[in-house]
């Protein structure tokens, strides 16, 4: 049985109308893809310190040069 509980009350969803049903199903696949990007986003999260950090061990003082007002790409992780 399907259930949907809300404020402490259970209902079944197999005795709602037919569009309550297609409802409850469009409502499972957006939760489960709320997980789902919810993990990919901390993935590319991980990711992107990690490549951040493998740059940053890479900087010289060579490559430091005065601020110009050209446009620079700031990345912040």
């Amino acid at each position: 049985m399907m259930t949907y509980k809300r404020d402490g009350i259970s209902y079944d969803i197999g005795l709602l109308d037919e569009e309550a049903q297609g409802l409850f199903g469009l409502l499972q696949q957006a939760m489960i893809k709320v997980r789902g990007s919810s993990d990919e986003v901390q993935l590319f999260q991980a990711g992107a310190q990690h490549i951040k950090s493998l740059l940053e061990d890479k900087l010289t003082d060579e490559a430091i040069v005065a601020e110009t007002e050209d446009t620079e790409v700031a990345i912040e992780v």
